[in-house]
Parts: structure tokens; C-alpha cells; sequence
């Protein structure tokens, strides 16, 4: 097994030799000798500076070198990342506890005349004021649910839906005991078993195992460090959901949409173009939320119903207890869209004091555009608020600006590649295999060709492939279940049955499934089925259903073992990359 780890690790580097080689830069190079003598820090410590770049594709060229490797997983750096990431965890509760004695003496402090950070703040406040209507658990009960991880009950292996509902004693804090209660009379069919266990409590006739709050754990993130999340009890995350998809409702009123990240993408390009707009990235957001802002800016009623359902104790992987100073981390259902409310509250109050326009602020979690004229007061007033700039995602000045996971010069698409895990099975392969005609799509940077200095690297990925998948099948529109190829290369069927369209083929996985039946199926299913239109479901010949869409299904259950299968699919439209120009690698 090792000897065949090691052999995996140098294809892998041997294939990213060649995409390095293939931008032919000094840069590029230089990363390919640094990679050889295997000198990892070397070339995780490189950077460039985007300002002396004239030339997009110069830039492009560079970037996209020292990007290709930065969040690789394997690099033996002589550093435990998770260790890392946890003391970084524990820097944010000192800072969040240094916000909440800061917002506890507000009231009390003098500012200067001359300080606009109190007006920062009570504009914010007014905001959300202005936007939250007076809480209400009936307007956050629709949105209430199961997401697909793990819990403190189940490990992610059991994060379907079905197992959690099948759970007799679910745990949860002891503020939200009643409301976990409650939802369960809300669904008469969701029975829990009466126990005298320790630890337990029972209420109404239902059971829960009390617990104090989560488990924290950590996820890998870049090659440098792990990323901290933290495993929710069930009920607690049954009921933040809720509040979570109530936000993400009210935030659209405001033209926040956190079901697109478009917006942000667009505002970052224009950016790189005029040099107008600024593109924020904040670090360790999520964690740096202190309970003190949250109560500074959010009604009371709104801040009661956070603080019934959050957990107010965090378990760290030692076994060690801590009490947050955050409202909530990683993991919790309601951080991500709580976050993007008080990033759009202070950003949006600095940009009207000043005399901008709202519609020039963009904020999707902790990715925030604002203008380049009001960069220093939101930096300052973030700050004061317990957040940190991070300066390497930041972009106001020059020509570069990045912003949910688009990166652009000069308004010129210059997204890198980021491999993060081995290719090592042929869904990996297939995805580098379109990931590197993507880059060399860009790297051309006319909207129709490949540069062809990359075309060795993708041939080299496609010819380990088996023979059927060595073909291109589909548009670049499709995903990654086969290779993409222009319209002209693939020369699909026309689709039957007077579809407008074409035939593909491709490879899916199709995961093995456990038949199940009892309340617990019922449950999920009646569940999923609210949030679906009826007139999506279709029937069977004797009038039963046949098919449930986004995979709601009556009795099956998914597995975490899966087989792949050939399937036809259909193309409405087919979007061409063009062919491989190989008079670029000669010019």
C-alpha cells in the first residue's frame, strides 16, 4: 500500500510537471525545480505582486503556477495542520471575547465628535431593524430540516435524513429542549422513546439526550492548514436551518442572494476593470461573530431565538470544554447567512454615510465588494467589530480583484487550477482532464481555442483513462461525467421525440441503496415532498408515484458505496471551448 501511495504521489507530480511546464514562465519553472528537489515549502512561500504585471497573460501565467499545488493535501511540510487550525480557532475566542467587552462598554464610551464609527453602527442596527420583522418561529418553521452531514448522534456515514428521523433519544442543548418538543408535536408521526438513562431528559412525552453544545473537529482546507468545523447536536440544527433559510428569505429583499454567487463574480470583473470596486476577504470570519455585536445589532427577540438554539459549549478533539464567546461556528445552520446579514448591515451603513450607492456592495458570507473610495472606514469599522482583513484575498488597488472563486485582471478571466487531492481514479482524471482544457480556454483568452502549450499535459491524463471515456462526449455545460469536446468534435444525435437538443453520453455514480420502511422513511419522506411542487411528481400507469425529484425517494436509502453506469443525457444547447491552437507554443 505505501509503495503504491508513493507511486500515485509522483504520476500526480509528473502530470503537474508537464501543466507547469506548459505556462512556460520563469516563475513556472522555477516552481518545477523547487517541486523536483522537493523543497514544498519553497514553493507554498511564493507570491507574486500583481501590480508590475502589464500583460494579463504574463500575470496569468505566474498565478496560475504558484496556484496549481497551494491547496494540496499531501506536502510532508513537518507541520500538523489540524494543531494549527485549532490554535487559530482558539486566537478567535480571545479576539471574540476582547468584541464583547468592547460592545458591553459602548454605551459607555465617548467617542470623539469627530468618530463616525457610532454612526456606523447605529445606521447598521437601524438596517436590521429595518429588514427583520418581529420574530416568530412559525416563519422560520418551513425552512426547518436535516442537512446531509454529520451530527452529534451520527457520524456523516448516517447523515441521510432517514436515520436521523429513526433516532429515539436526539440530542440537543437544554435551551432548546422545548423547542425541540415542539417540532416533534409538529410531526405526530416522530415518536422518541421515554428513557430514565442519564443524560437524558424527557419533555411532553418525548426523550433527548442533553448534551452541552458540539464537537469540534477539523476538515482538511489548504496545504498549510486544516479548517475548523464543529458537529451540531440534531435537534440544534433541525431548528438553526430554520432560522438560517428564514434569513436567506429576508436577505434577497435587500438584493443579497446567497443562492448565486453571480452577483459577487460580476462586481469583482467590473472591478478589475475600472478599478472602482473592492473585493474583501475576511479571516477566520465565521469564528470571529461575537456574541456581543450579534447583541448589539440584532432585535432582542431575534437574539433570544439565536441563543435558544446555538450551543453555547464547544468540545474540542482532547475532550476539553469551552465556553464561546461566539454566537455560533462552522457548522452551525444559521452562521453562514447571519454572517452575510452583518457583513451587509456594516458595509452597506459605511457605503450610505459616505454617499454611495447600495447596489455597489456585494457580500456572499464573508466575500464582500464595496467601493474602493470606502475600503479604509469598512476595514476600520470590521475591525472594531472583531474582524481581520485578510490581506493576501484583499484587493483594491491595481488591476487584480477576486471574489467567490472567480479571479480576474484587467477584466480578463484568470482563475487558476487548484488541485487539491490525488487523481488517482478516473472521476479525478476525467475532472483534470476538463479542469486543464478549461485553464488553457482561459489562458487563450480569445473565447474560442485551447492553448496548445497544456495539450500535452491533458493527453497525457486522457490516454490513462479507459478507452470509452478517452472520448470526448459532451459541452463543458455538462460537469465532469465525461470529457468535453466541441459540437463539430463530438457530432452528437439530434434528441427524440422533438426535443430541441442533443443525445450524450456519460458516466454517473449510482450509489448502492438500503430498502427501508417503518415511520422513519415516512418521516423523510413526507418531508421532503413539502418542499416539492406537486406537479413535479410523476406516476406510474396505476396512478402511483414513479419518480421523486431531487432524490426524495419512498423507501431507498443511499449508501456510501457506489458503482459507475453509462447514461444518456440531453444537451439543450452546446457551447464549443475550440480546438487545440498549437501555433501558441511557438509563439
Amino acid at each position: 500500500m505505501k509503495n503504491r501511495c508513493v507511486s500515485s504521489r509522483k504520476t500526480d507530480l509528473g502530470v503537474f510537471f508537464q501543466v507547469l511546464n506548459g505556462l512556460d514562465s520563469e516563475v513556472s519553472r522555477a516552481c518545477v525545480e523547487e517541486l523536483a528537489r522537493a523543497d514544498y515549502k519553497g514553493y507554498l512561500s511564493r507570491t507574486i505582486d500583481e501590480s508590475k504585471y502589464e500583460d494579463w497573460r504574463d500575470f496569468y501565467r505566474d498565478y496560475a503556477s504558484i496556484s496549481l499545488l497551494s491547496k494540496w493535501q499531501h506536502f510532508d511540510l513537518g507541520v500538523d495542520r489540524a494543531d494549527l487550525a485549532l490554535k487559530k480557532f482558539l486566537s478567535s475566542e480571545t479576539t471574540c471575547q476582547a468584541t464583547n467587552e468592547r460592545f458591553a462598554a459602548l454605551n459607555r464610551t465617548a467617542f470623539p465628535l469627530a468618530e463616525r464609527l457610532p454612526s456606523y453602527l447605529n445606521m447598521a442596527r437601524g438596517k436590521i431593524g429595518a429588514l427583520l420583522p418581529d420574530f416568530n418561529w412559525d416563519l422560520a418553521w418551513p425552512y426547518m430540516g436535516f442537512g446531509p452531514g454529520a451530527c452529534t448522534d451520527l457520524g456523516r456515514a448516517k447523515g441521510d435524513a432517514f436515520y436521523k428521523f429513526g433516532l429515539r433519544r436526539p440530542s440537543t442543548t437544554g435551551a432548546n429542549v422545548g423547542l425541540a418538543s415542539c417540532v416533534m408535536h409538529m410531526i405526530p408521526q416522530w415518536e422518541t422513546t421515554e428513557s430514565d438513562d442519564s443524560g437524558s431528559v424527557s419533555l411532553d412525552g418525548h426523550s433527548f439526550t442533553l448534551v452541552d453544545g458540539n464537537h469540534v473537529t477539523t476538515v482538511p482546507k489548504s496545504a498549510k492548514i486544516d479548517r475548523v468545523i464543529a458537529i451540531e447536536p440534531t435537534m440544534n440544527m433541525f431548528v438553526q436551518k430554520g432560522i438560517g433559510g428564514l434569513l436567506r428569505k429576508l436577505l434577497k429583499r435587500r438584493g443579497v442572494n446567497l443562492d448565486s454567487q453571480k452577483r459577487n463574480q460580476l462586481l469583482a470583473k467590473a472591478g478589475s476593470e475600472v478599478g472602482r470596486l473592492a473585493t474583501l476577504d475576511l479571516s477566520s470570519a465565521s469564528d470571529s461573530v461575537a456574541l456581543g455585536l450579534v447583541e448589539w445589532l440584532l432585535p432582542p427577540d431575534w437574539v433570544t431565538a439565536l441563543e435558544q438554539c446555538r450551543s453555547p459549549v464547544g468540545t474540542l478533539p482532547d475532550g476539553t470544554k469551552i465556553l464561546y464567546q461566539k454566537i455560533s461556528s462552522m457548522g452551525n445552520g444559521f452562521t453562514f447567512e447571519l454572517e452575510s446579514l452583518i457583513f451587509w448591515a456594516l458595509c452597506s451603513s459605511v457605503v450610505s454615510h459616505l454617499g454611495g450607492s447600495e447596489s455597489d456592495v456585494a457580500v456572499y458570507g464573508d466575500d464582500i465588494v464595496v467601493p474602493v473610495d470606502c475600503v479604509d472606514e469598512c476595514v476600520r469599522l470590521l475591525e472594531f467589530c472583531g474582524f481581520t482583513l485578510n490581506m493576501d484575498k484583499s484587493f483594491w488597488r491595481g488591476s487584480f480583484r477576486e471574489s467567490c472563486g472567480m479571479h480576474y485582471f484587467k477584466g480578463h478571466d484568470v482563475t487558476p487550477l487548484y488541485v487539491k487531492d490525488r487523481v488517482d481514479d478516473q472521476d479525478r482524471k476525467v475532472w483534470l482532464c476538463n479542469s486543464i482544457k478549461l485553464l488553457a480556454y482561459r489562458l487563450n483568452g480569445h473565447g474560442w481555442g485551447l492553448d496548445g502549450q497544456l495539450r500535452s499535459s491533458y493527453e497525457t491524463v486522457r490516454l490513462s483513462l479507459p478507452s470509452w471515456l478517452q472520448v470526448p462526449r459532451i459541452p463543458h455545460t455538462m460537469g465532469h461525467g465525461a470529457l468535453w469536446g466541441d459540437f463539430d468534435e463530438v457530432a452528437p444525435r439530434r434528441a427524440k421525440h422533438q426535443l430541441d437538443g442533443w443525445e450524450v453520453q456519460f458516466v454517473t455514480r449510482v450509489f448502492k441503496q438500503r430498502v427501508c420502511s417503518g415511520v422513519s422513511v415516512l418521516i423523510k419522506s413526507l418531508w421532503g415532498l413539502r418542499k416539492e411542487p406537486p406537479r413535479l411528481l410523476s406516476f406510474d400507469e396505476d396512478g402511483l408515484v414513479k419518480s421523486i425529484p431531487d432524490g426524495v425517494d419512498l423507501t431507498r436509502i443511499p449508501l456510501v458505496k457506489f458503482r459507475r453506469i453509462r447514461v444518456k443525457g440531453f444537451a439543450a444547447r452546446w457551447e464549443s471551448l475550440g480546438p487545440w491552437l498549437e501555433s501558441l507554443s511557438t509563439s
